[in-house]
């Protein structure tokens, strides 16, 4: 049971419409306690499970006026130890308030020098790792690489509707996928790549298994962000395989082989389909939505129009691998190419 503490300041007046509010949930432990100015503090000890809730409920009475704000915290521990309840092993969907995911995605999201570097550095180290069939530098250049941040951000901007948070992630992966290219085609130029190299034979065919792996990493992801159980996101990282396709992709485009190339691009650009559709999925099954209900009409309309967009190329995608095979799509590339 993860637990939450959440803080607000209101005005004296406010008393009795804040007990009467808070009565209605199910909280661990609320007090309210007098401060200077004609002003209370109102503490509250709720499972992750009621913050949302009782978040819109404050934003709703109290949170819009002037210089008011509501605080959340984790909680590691608490003594006493509060007693695990019969409705923590019920079968509900257990998440993270919204404001939580937003602040957390949100972050992860933004294109900072920080995310640049590390981005240029997990390129530089999938590089070597995929000329000298480097599995254990690969596997490192995966969990350093940020763009899952972006990838599940985008996606959780179409559920909730929002037009900033998908600009910022949006942005984000265009750099990251721009900086890899530029750099890992640069590397490509400068020394000599064997396309018939293990680890890059491995990121020019698209198969159903990396289909499944894609799919299931991509599900795997918003579950691991909704939950707030970063300890697997490292995993998902190395499944979902997002920079390895790209990085080939630039390092045979710098050794001019280009047909390959497109192999490796169209492994990169499955995978991030895969991962957007499973998000949005994911996001929809555990009933994340905007608060206000101008908003969701809004937001269901990104959402499903985000859905329809990617399933078609994801049907796209998985004609192209049962109907045709790999030597058909060689055959088209090469056509394209030529």
């Amino acid at each position: 049971m993860a637990l939450r503490l959440i803080e607000m300041v209101i005005k004296a007046k406010d008393l009795e419409k804040a007990q009467t509010l808070l009565a209605g949930f199910e909280l661990i432990e609320y007090k309210i306690l007098s401060l200077n100015n004609n002003e209370l503090l109102v503490r509250i000890i709720s499972d992750s499970d009621q913050n949302e809730a009782v978040l819109d409920a404050l934003e709703t009475h109290f949170v819009k006026r002037e210089g008011a704000r509501a605080l959340i915290l984790p909680i590691t521990s608490t003594l006493p130890h509060v007693a695990v309840s019969e409705a923590a092993h019920s079968p509900t969907r257990k998440r993270m308030s919204r404001e939580e995911l937003y602040e957390e995605i949100k972050n992860q999201s933004l294109c900072s020098w920080v995310y640049i570097a590390m981005v240029v550095l997990s390129t530089v180290v999938a590089s070597f790792g995929l000329r000298e069939n480097g599995i254990v530098m690969i596997i490192g250049a995966m969990v350093i690489a940020p763009m899952l941040g972006p990838s599940i951000g985008l996606a959780f901007s179409c559920t909730l509707g929002d037009l900033n948070l998908m600009r910022n992630a949006l942005f984000s992966l265009a750099v990251s996928i721009t900086i890899t290219i530029l750099l890992s085609t640069g590397l490509g130029i400068l020394v000599h790549v064997d396309p018939y190299t293990h680890e890059i034979a491995l990121r020019t065919k698209l198969t159903w298994a990396e289909f499944a792996v894609a799919l299931s990493s991509g599900f795997a992801g918003a579950l691991a962000f909704t939950t707030g159980t970063s300890a697997i996101l490292i995993g998902v990282m190395v499944a979902v395989s997002l920079l390895p396709p790209l990085v080939t992709c630039g390092l045979l485009l710098g050794s001019g082989d280009s047909i390959r190339a497109l192999d490796a691009l169209s492994l990169y650009w499955m995978n991030l389909i895969c991962i957007s559709i499973a998000s949005v999925l994911v996001f929809l099954f555990q009933g994340i939505h905007p608060r206000r209900w101008r908003e969701r009409k809004f937001a269901t309309k990104t959402t499903y129009l985000a859905i329809i967009i990617w399933g078609v190329m994801l049907i796209a995608s998985a004609i192209l691998i049962f109907y045709l095979g790999h030597e058909g799509i060689q055959t088209i590339k090469k056509n394209l190419v030529h």
